[in-house]
Formats: structure tokens, C-alpha cells, sequence
């Protein structure tokens, strides 16, 4: 029964030590001096507002060019990113702008692959719209739609590829 006492005991502990405020070492603090933010220094709560008053992040704010710090004078090269009447100029240089290169054409595939994905895709999308628009399709449409799907759906399991024949990993081996 001990055991319980000591663990007992130990828990209390833990939870004590959990709840205390931490000691300062050496006058080292965790955080820089400028977050240590005084109650008198918290923007003022409204008694009619329970939420605050939130600054419009959308507003404009006029801003006079140059005085940002990552920000060079005309003189320096550099063009401002806005003017003193708050209307944005997008900066643009020869030498820092990326124009990625046209991506290579969609492949088109055989006709078996394309005719397998109009039946995995069609029969479902004519059954949906169907049953949307309170239409009852006859036995034969039933029979055209489902065969679609299925021939589909073998077509494309069928003619998956397996391994790739120049990957030389087998995966993982136990």
C-alpha cells in the first residue's frame, strides 16, 4: 500500500509544480523585454462591446514610398511599392521575374482507355441526372448504362500496368 502513498504523493507534486509560477535564473528571462506587456498597455475594452472593436485588415493606408526598410529610393534602383496616395505599382524587373516554361499537352491516350473512362464516368453522371430530373430510363438504357460501366471498369483494370519494368526496387521486403 505504500506504493499508492508515494504515487499519490508524486502526482500532488507534479500537479503543484505544474500550477507554480516559474522562478526567474540568473535574472535570465524567456522572452525578449519588449513582450512583457503591462495591463495598462492592452488596448481599451468597451463595456457595450464584449468582442472589442477589430481593425479592418482591408483598409488602405496611404503610405509615403521609402520608408520600409527592405525598400530602396528610385535613385537606388528599386521601385516603390506603393505611392503616398495608396495606390499600389507592381514592381517589376527583367532580372527577378520567373515565367515558368508551358507545361507539356495533356496526353490523349489510346481510344480503348478513352472509351473505358466515358463508360466509368458517363454511366454514373446519366443515372444521377436521371434520378435529378425523376426520369425513368427503360430496361435497355439500364442495360447500356450498366454494361458501360462495367466494360469500362475491366477495360481499365485490365490494361493497368504492373511494376515499372526500369524501377529496379521490388518495394519492401520482409
Amino acid at each position: 500500500m505504500s506504493g499508492e502513498r508515494d504515487d499519490e504523493k508524486t502526482w500532488a507534486e507534479l500537479v503543484d509544480a505544474f500550477n507554480a509560477d516559474p522562478e526567474p535564473r540568473d535574472g535570465v528571462t524567456r522572452w525578449p523585454a519588449a513582450e512583457n506587456v503591462e495591463q495598462d498597455d492592452l488596448p481599451d475594452q468597451h463595456e457595450d462591446d464584449p468582442y472589442g472593436e477589430m481593425p479592418d485588415p482591408y483598409a488602405r493606408t496611404p503610405r509615403i514610398p521609402g520608408n520600409l526598410p527592405h525598400e530602396e529610393t528610385p535613385e537606388g534602383g528599386r521601385v516603390a511599392a506603393s505611392s503616398a496616395d495608396g495606390t499600389a505599382e507592381p514592381y517589376t524587373s527583367e532580372d527577378d521575374h520567373f515565367v515558368p516554361p508551358n507545361p507539356p499537352p495533356i496526353p490523349r491516350g489510346d481510344r480503348a482507355t478513352r472509351w473505358a473512362w466515358t463508360g466509368m464516368a458517363g454511366a454514373p453522371s446519366v443515372l444521377l441526372l436521371s434520378s435529378v430530373l425523376n426520369w425513368t430510363p427503360s430496361n435497355e438504357v439500364m442495360l447500356v448504362l450498366v454494361g458501360g460501366f462495367v466494360a469500362g471498369f475491366v477495360t481499365l483494370i485490365g490494361r493497368m500496368r504492373g511494376r515499372n519494368p526500369h524501377d529496379p526496387d521490388n518495394g519492401a521486403v520482409v
